[in-house]
């Protein structure tokens, strides 16, 4: 279909419309500079709630019958030093949701909508099918029962996440991409279907390389040039004639290029690799007119010549025909493995392979062994090999054979399809609309202009059940039948405290961090004397970037926003100095743009009682401080520069910075 672009603009304003001719508006842009913002942080004129009820509102006008669109819930607040909020969601048709997505973004202190933006502008779709009739029972058991039937298991041993014990697990297959038709009750396969018309073959319906290993470890030159006359450390000729003396290598017509040494600081192996090339043919031995680079490296122990790892030239012409068969690949392979790794391979069995040839693009046989114990894979220690298809030369060659876990028995464990059921049980089947590719060839010279623009398909909604996992599994434990989630990798990136319940300062505490201002940790001890690193961290967070102080490093990160921003020196740096009110609020000031005019000389009055004692260079802060509400007094009125302050107080003169 057609699209208007509608362009609008006028002093320092702009609003860019993309539309189709019926009027659907799918892309929406709203640009004003003419506003002041402020560089500072501070709380927004509208709520995350607010602002999603105005994003929605601006859907209700510009997605029309038989369309609907409703945003996602809105976990968190966003960040304080942000001027919009942003929101996704997606388009239903007749109710039922559809893969059609949606993007707005809101002014946190106008209200105003700056962005929307529909998935579907690039892309082309049939006329929206008319309304469906309900769906029953029968049409969900029936999708329940085939999609079923398109998940599949593996028993293998994975290393427990939480000991060095191995233990079995049942893992699933990669799989196409179904859906059951509701019209017809028909299961489809949809990455088949997108991959006959990639193929131009049409339908009614559906689109290797090698690493070197660096050879520097962060070395300076000076150290790499000193590896090479380590003691016992072999020179690239002694190398080289010991990585020559495999001819299952093939590297009689190989040219050796340079050899790199490299030393591992933790094991205080040295590494050597050598890097070779010579000239020949692409193609099948007659076709020897297209010049080609053939390159190889060869990893070894720089000491004793050991074989490390080895890769090379693994792809091949589109019409390359492999002239060395998978079986004898696999045999070559095989004996080479046992004279290389012999200790390794006995304890393996083969657990994958890819063929050479124009089906997979590429010039060699792969062939990757895995550990076998009771009679089931542990992939994670494999020995992976590669036969040149051609020449059966060993090409790339690799070994990741270092964990050594405990193994679990095979006793217990459940069979396949309690298993299955239990992963199944993970799903939802979902009623909703899918986007099924369907053939233009179909449909003759109706969609004449877009088969010369070189499209093969366009897109259509069918309405139909597909599986839906809510949360992410590893698998099913094959002993207690569990479904396994991925362990929790770092530290929650969300501001809760546990320690703040019937304090004063709580909700201040928590509305802070709900825009992602505060501390990590769980706990805001709010009694605790608060630190320069502390304060630093929390002004931090106030620019959207949140640290956990008990994380290595994390106050390095903390101290160079202070140094960059001006906050500190490095030779003021002094992580667990406690800070006074004084200089707390000197800081506060400082990172929200006061500091200047709070050191003007005598132009600043203030009441606190104890105003006389306040010292020359805090009074202007102080004074501030009080014009802007951030600090009230202590309980006797008194600004008490010099006393100690809390984490909750800070908090607090935090908050009512924020909310000026």
């Amino acid at each position: 279909q057609s699209f208007w672009s509608l362009n609008w603009e006028g002093e320092g304003r702009s609003l860019r419309v993309s539309a189709s001719e019926d009027g659907t508006i799918y892309h929406y842009n709203y640009s004003d500079s003419t506003g002041s913002t402020s560089q500072n942080p501070a709380f927004p004129e509208y709520s995350p709630m607010e602002a999603q009820a105005i994003a929605q509102n601006f859907l209700d006008k510009v997605v029309t019958a038989p369309l609907d669109a409703q945003l996602e819930d809105t976990e968190t607040m966003g960040s304080i030093d942000s001027d919009r909020y942003y929101f996704h969601g997606a388009l239903t048709l007749h109710g039922y949701p559809t893969p059609l997505g949606l993007s707005i973004s809101v002014d946190s202190h106008t209200g105003q909508v700056l962005n929307y933006r529909r998935d579907d502008r690039y892309d082309v779709y049939l006329p929206f099918p008319a309304a469906p009739a309900a769906l029953t029972e029968e049409q969900t058991a029936n999708a329940s029962n085939l999609l079923k039937g398109t998940l599949a298991l593996r028993l293998e041993y994975v290393l427990d996440e939480d000991s060095n014990t191995a233990v079995l697990r049942y893992l699933p297959e990669d799989s196409n991409s179904f859906y059951v038709d509701a019209a017809t009750g028909k299961l489809v396969d949809l990455t088949a279907l997108y991959g006959n018309l990639s193929k131009g073959e049409g339908s009614d319906s559906a689109t290797g390389g090698t690493t070197e290993d660096s050879a520097d470890n962060g070395l300076t030159d000076a150290e790499l040039e000193g590896i090479a006359q380590m003691k016992d450390v072999k020179d690239k000729d002694a190398l080289d004639k010991a990585v020559r003396a495999y001819s299952q290598l093939g590297l009689s017509g190989y040219t050796l290029n340079n050899c790199s040494y490299a030393l591992n600081r933790e094991t205080q192996q040295v590494t050597a690799t050598l890097r070779y090339s010579r000239s020949g043919s692409s193609g099948s031995p007659e076709e020897v007119s297209t010049p080609y680079e053939f390159n190889r490296s060869i990893t070894v122990d720089a000491k004793t010549g050991e074989i490390l790892s080895a890769s090379g030239t693994s792809w091949a012409d589109e019409d390359f025909q492999p002239t060395v068969s998978p079986a004898a690949a696999q045999t070559k392979a095989e004996a080479f493995l046992q004279t290389l790794w012999g200790g390794d391979f006995a304890k393996s069995a083969l657990y994958d392979s890819q063929e050479a040839g124009p089906e997979t693009g590429l010039r060699v046989h792969t062939f990757t062994y895995a550990q076998q114990v009771n009679g089931y894979f542990f992939p994670q220690n494999t020995l992976t090999i590669a036969i040149d298809g051609q020449t059966g030369d060993v090409i790339n060659l690799y070994r990741d054979f270092e964990a050594d876990p405990t193994f679990d028995s095979a006793d217990g464990i459940l069979t396949e399809a309690a298993a299955l059921d239990a992963w199944f049980a993970t799903f939802d089947v979902v009623p909703g609309y899918t986007q099924v590719p369907v053939a233009l060839s179909d449909y003759g010279e109706q969609y004449r202009p877009l088969l010369d623009l070189g499209y093969t398909y366009v897109h259509e909604l069918k309405l139909g059940y597909a599986l839906s996992q809510k949360d992410y599994y590893l698998g099913i434990d094959a002993k207690s039948g569990d479904a396994v989630k991925p362990p929790v990798t770092g530290n929650s990136r969300v501001i809760t405290y546990s320690d703040l319940e019937g304090s004063w300062g709580k909700d201040m505490a928590e509305a802070l961090a709900d825009y992602g201002v505060g501390w990590l940790g769980g706990k805001l001890e709010p009694d605790k004397s608060l630190t320069q690193l502390d304060l630093m961290a929390l002004l931090l967070s106030t620019r959207g970037i949140l640290v956990n102080l008990e994380d290595e490093d994390s106050a390095d990160t903390v101290y160079d926003y202070a140094y960059s921003t001006g906050l500190l020196t490095a030779s003021e740096r002094n992580d667990s100095a406690i800070l006074t009110r004084g200089e707390l609020v000197r800081y506060l000031l400082d990172a929200n743009g006061f500091g200047e005019a709070a050191q003007l000389p005598g132009i600043f009055r203030c009441d606190y009682k104890d105003a006389d004692a306040i010292p020359d260079a805090l009074f202007g802060y102080a004074a501030i401080a009080q014009g802007l509400g951030m600090v009230t007094g202590d309980s006797d009125g008194n600004f008490s520069a010099g006393c100690t302050v809390t984490r909750l107080e800070t908090i607090a003169m935090l908050y009512r910075l924020l909310s000026r």
